[in-house]
């Protein structure tokens, strides 16, 4: 009897270490969309693109995959340098950023937003565009896009999110492309309060 209550204990003990493991886990990722729902919104205020251009939007076209590089260089980024401009971010949060870069992730269809949005695949976006690199190919190329996708204003890629340990500062990297010679790349600092993350800062870090 000792024995299966033993037993039974170490059982229910394992259970539920399983269901609030996922439970944190689901948790972690809805945190994950929540922050990527208010970089969207603040980059399509009104309808209109605010990152580069002023262009009007009717649709979110959204990468499912998540960028692995870095802004200003593939390999390695120059915090000290971008927290010179942002004296509020935290090293745990560059710390967390760093260590979930790599590998890519798989975006789901888990946004709210007010506007339609559509979570494509790198082919998705690939078939529009055919090889060669020439300014007129380029051209036709993003002509066939936004005939997909009209009034998109292009596509967004994000990287994954880094938070800091307290989970009320977030750090993501996005990267917004909108035609031959059009595209930017944003490192977005945010902060929770009472529940609701917010955009703190934005940093462009390059321009095409």
């Amino acid at each position: 009897m000792k024995k299966l209550l033993i037993l039974l204990t170490l059982s229910f003990l394992f259970v539920c270490s399983v269901v609030c493991a996922q439970t944190a886990s689901t948790a972690g990722q809805n945190e994950t969309y929540r922050v990527y729902d208010a970089v969207i919104q603040t980059m399509i205020a009104g309808d209109k693109l605010t990152f580069n251009t002023r262009s009007k939007v009717k649709q979110v076209v959204i990468r499912e995959d998540t960028t692995t590089g870095h802004a200003s260089a593939d390999r390695k980024e120059d915090w000290p340098q971008i927290k010179m401009g942002w004296p509020k971010l935290l090293d745990e949060t560059i710390a967390s950023y760093e260590a979930i870069l790599k590998p890519s992730s798989t975006l789901k269809p888990s946004f709210d937003l007010s506007l339609k949005y559509s979570l494509v695949s790198k082919r998705d976006v690939d078939i529009n565009f055919d090889t060669g690199s020439n300014y007129d190919r380029m051209a036709d190329n993003w002509a066939k896009f936004y005939e997909n996708f009209p009034d998109s204003g292009g596509y967004i890629q994000f990287s994954n999110v880094g938070f800091n340990k307290g989970h009320d500062q977030a750090l993501v990297y996005l990267v917004h492309w909108c035609g031959t010679i059009c595209g930017t790349g944003h490192y977005v600092l945010l902060s929770k309060k009472d529940g609701v993350w917010n955009v703190e800062a934005v940093a462009m870090i390059w321009i095409s």
